[in-house]
Formats: structure tokens, C-alpha cells, sequence
């Protein structure tokens, strides 16, 4: 083959000890083409050679200017012009070599200056990384709490590529931020002492682990988005398209002809909140419309047969509204909703999830119970306030399982206390097994004390039905549903 490719990982602070790396990989056949990310090295074969290797620091970028393509070649000729060939870059790093037997000038013969190029490149990759870490930590607040607790999380892929990113962009920040000052400090301290730069030799296998599996995941999350946008036809992923769409052709357009022009920093620094407002507006405009025209569209509902979706018209009711739509994650490969309303009679949410086991599926029945349990809680929330500040039951408590002897038993205790006593009666009330045997499943449980939700587990199924306007003790309703999920 005339090309391979490595893992490896270079960067400001490890760089010199790159050139021996490929004056070494030259002399066994293979000279350094491309390196993509500052981690995945492209070779290409030619004859075993001694050569010398020289990188130096030329900053291309940062937040408000851009070297143009004419600054680059005027660099590049620079250092052809005393004796260097280009063989590629990385980042701000540019990589040049020649034949041992050549004479050339060195590229860099003033620490001081060096030094300076070095400190300005580390302090914006700083910036890059505490910015990414921040995000990191949010996102991984948020994501992370839905995965461990959410229903609908674990069964989005989406959610779960993400899940599995956040925490390794974090350690990614954070490993940088910490060499990075290290880096600057040292060398800080000792361009002051008059002594000469120091530089890693380590191999920094953390670095290669992280950008490895952050790549794969960001391949498997963009295979997800596709899959979902167009194999499983899911509005909303493709609706999650469109601020990155805009996002990313904006800031192109930014950063190809804002930045490269010569004019004040004053200037571009408008340009730059100009161009994060023009993009928080296109979304919002762009956005609004798109996902109006989006839910507008009719969307054909599938093969009765092959899905397991209960509609108003199987209640033998008139229908004015319908729609379904398919996910997909690795814990629960098979996924589906469905919601139909009728003005005359209410509305049906359904929901299945197909489990890659048991367990899993185990475990979303308990996450639905939970739901439940936290729904309860927030819809009485107010009526306790009432009940314990007056002294006196809130009929609308019954609607939860709590009648005015379980109040009575309680009023005049510690409000905490009386309100947690309360909130069991409900619980006890309201989440209580269904009858397994008629539905014909391992698990089923009522979620609310009027009976109008319902989950239902068979081996690796789960079901989630949630009726409005209705409720499980019509026997009709009971029986209709039951023979339609054929469970």
C-alpha cells in the first residue's frame, strides 16, 4: 500500500520530539502527508530516506482574524526559500523536512519569540477548553440526570450518544486545560531564568484513548440523526438538524470572509455579535416556520399490523387527529409512539419500547412508576398547601387516591411529615398492580388512582397507555385495547 495511517497525538507542548518521530518513520519508508484532529496521521511511502524534520508555531487563527491563503503561501515560501519542504500541518503547527545532506536554516533560532508564538496558541486552545468543559458540565447535567431517570431518554439515541460524549469531552478539557498550564508556566519560568524551552515527551496515550472514542461516538450520533431523519422518518430529528445547519454555515461564512479581512479589531468584534444575533434570529425565523410546515404535513400512519399503536377510531370513535412516529437507541432498538384525539371523546397516548432484555425493560417499568410517583407529588403540591394552611380537605384530593379520613389522620401533624403520610396514601392508591393475568403480561400497574394510565411488560416489551377523557374501568375501553395490542 502507498499510504497508512497511525494513531498518534501532536501538539504545542510535545512537538520536538514529533521531528525525531518522523525522521524516524522517513527512514523506514513512509513521510508524513496529513494529519487530521491532531491525532489520526496519514503516511505515504517512499524510498527509506534520511531526512530532517522541523516544526514550527505560525498561529492561523483566532477569534476575530484568519490568515488568508496568500499569508500562508508567503510563510510556506519563506521557509522553502531557506531550504525547508512542506509536508503538511496540523492546527498552527506546520511541518516542513529535507535531506539530511541539505543545508538550511534553522526556522526558529529565537526562544524568546518562539516562546511568545507557543503562549498565544496554548492560550487559545485554553479558551477553546474551558469553554468546552463548561458546556460539557451542563450538558452533562442535564443529559446525564434524564439518562439515569427519564422514560424517553433511554429510548433516544440521540440522548444517549450524547451521554456517552459528554463525559469524555469533559476529561478531554480538563486533561488539556491542566497540560497546557503546565506548559506555559514552565516555560514561562524559564524563558525568565534564561533557560531553554522544555518540552513532553510523553506519548500522551489519554489523549489518543479520548479522541478515539469521542470520534466514534460522533460518528454513531450522526448515523443516529440520519437514521432517524430519513430510514424512521421522525420529525423531530430532523426539526435538531436545523440549528446546526444554520449554526455551522454561518460561522463558515464568518470565518472564510469576515475574518481574513483587514480592519479594525473594534469592527470584527461587531461583526462577531452581529453574526451570533443573525443566527439566534435565522433559527428562530427559519426554525418556527420549518417546524410549523413539518407538523403540518399529514403523516401516513403504518401497517396496523406490524405496530402496536391503539388509535380512537379502534374505540369505534370519530377521529380528527393522528400521528405517530419511530426512535431508536441501542438499549431499546424498536420504538414507537402514536396519539389520536377526537373532540367528541378524548385521546389516546401510546407508547412501546422493544428492550434489548429483560432487565432493561424491567427497569423502564420502574421508571414509569417514578414518573408517576413525581407527577403525583407536583399536582398536589398546591392542594397540601391549602388542606395543611386552612386546616381544611381539598376536595380535588380525591382525584389522587386521598380521601378526607387519611387528612384528618394527619392535620395536625408536622406539615412535612403529614404531607409525606399523604403523598404514600397516594402513591399506595394510585400506582397498584393491574390484573397480569388478563392483560397477559409479567408486569402491569395502574399509574394513576383514576385508571387512565397504564403499563403493561411482557418479557421485552413494555407499553405505556394513557388515556384522556376515558379510563380502564370501562370494560369496553378494558377489552378493545387489550385485543388490540395483542398482548
Amino acid at each position: 500500500m502507498n499510504f497508512k495511517i497511525e494513531i498518534n497525538y501532536i501538539n504545542i507542548d510535545n512537538y520536538p520530539f514529533m521531528e525525531r518521530f518522523f525522521e524516524k518513520k522517513a527512514r523506514e519508508g513512509w513521510l508524513i502527508s496529513k494529519i487530521y484532529q491532531g491525532y489520526i496521521f496519514v503516511y505515504k511511502r517512499i524510498k527509506p530516506e534520511d531526512l530532517d524534520f522541523s516544526i514550527t508555531p505560525y498561529e492561523i487563527e483566532t477569534f476575530f482574524t484568519r490568515k488568508t491563503k496568500v499569508d500562508l503561501e508567503e510563510f510556506q515560501s519563506v521557509c522553502q526559500h531557506v531550504g525547508w519542504n512542506y509536508a503538511t500541518k496540523t492546527s498552527d503547527l506546520h511541518i516542513y523536512y529535507k535531506e539530511k545532506t541539505d543545508d538550511a536554516m534553522p526556522l526558529e533560532t529565537d526562544e524568546e519569540e518562539l516562546f511568545k508564538s507557543l503562549e498565544a496558541i496554548g492560550k487559545k486552545q485554553e479558551v477553546g477548553n474551558y469553554l468546552m468543559t463548561i458546556l460539557s458540565v451542563v450538558l452533562s447535567w442535564f443529559i446525564l440526570g434524564s439518562v439515569f431517570k427519564n422514560t424517553s431518554a433511554v429510548k433516544d439515541g440521540l440522548h444517549l450518544s450524547l451521554a456517552f460524549l459528554m463525559p469524555a469531552a469533559l476529561a478531554l478539557g480538563i486533561v488539556q486545560i491542566i497540560d497546557l498550564n503546565r506548559f506555559i508556566n514552565r516555560n514561562r519560568k524559564n524563558i525568565e531564568e534564561g533557560l531553554p524551552l522544555d518540552f513532553d515527551s510523553s506519548r500522551k496515550p489519554i489523549y489518543k484513548i479520548l479522541l478515539i472514542y469521542m470520534n466514534i461516538v460522533f460518528i454513531l450520533l450522526f448515523y443516529h440523526i440520519l437514521y432517524s431523519a430519513f430510514i424512521l422518518e421522525n420529525k423531530s430529528a430532523i426539526i435538531g438538524l436545523i440549528p446546526g445547519i444554520i449554526g455551522v454555515s454561518i460561522g463558515t461564512l464568518y470565518r472564510f470572509i469576515v475574518k481574513p479581512r483587514r480592519m479594525e479589531l473594534e469592527l470584527k468584534s461587531i461583526g462577531l455579535v452581529f453574526t451570533l444575533l443573525l443566527t439566534i434570529a435565522l433559527n428562530a425565523f427559519i426554525g418556527v416556520h420549518f417546524i410549523d410546515a413539518l407538523l403540518d404535513q399529514d403523516q401516513d400512519l403504518p401497517d396496523r399490523e406490524d405496530y402496536k399503536i391503539v388509535l380512537m377510531e379502534d374505540l369505534d370513535e370519530g377521529e380528527d387527529y393522528a400521528t405517530f412516529y419511530r426512535n431508536s437507541s441501542p438499549l431499546f432498538p424498536h420504538s414507537y409512539e402514536s396519539y389520536s384525539y377526537s373532540r367528541s371523546a378524548g385521546s389516546i397516548k401510546a407508547e412501546y419500547a422493544g428492550a434489548i432484555n429483560s432487565s432493561i425493560a424491567q427497569n423502564l417499568v420502574k421508571r414509569y412508576k417514578n414518573r408517576a410517583k413525581k407527577a403525583l407529588v407536583t399536582r398536589t403540591n398546591d392542594l397540601f398547601r391549602y388542606s395543611f394552611d386552612y386546616g381544611e380537605f381539598d376536595s380535588f384530593l380525591k382525584f389522587y387516591g386521598i380521601n378526607e379520613e387519611d387528612f384528618n389522620k394527619v392535620k395536625d401533624m408536622d406539615k412535612i411529615e403529614g404531607k409525606r403520610k399523604l403523598r404514600e396514601v397516594g402513591f399506595a392508591n394510585s400506582i397498584i398492580k393491574a390484573d397480569e393475568s388478563f392483560w397477559g403480561v409479567d408486569e402491569a400497574y395502574y399509574l394513576d388512582y383514576m385508571k387512565t394510565e397504564i403499563i403493561l411488560r411482557k418479557d421485552r416489551e413494555v407499553i405505556y397507555i394513557d388515556l384522556e377523557g376515558m379510563d380502564f374501568l370501562d370494560d369496553h375501553i378494558e377489552n378493545t385495547i387489550k385485543n388490540r395490542l395483542s398482548l
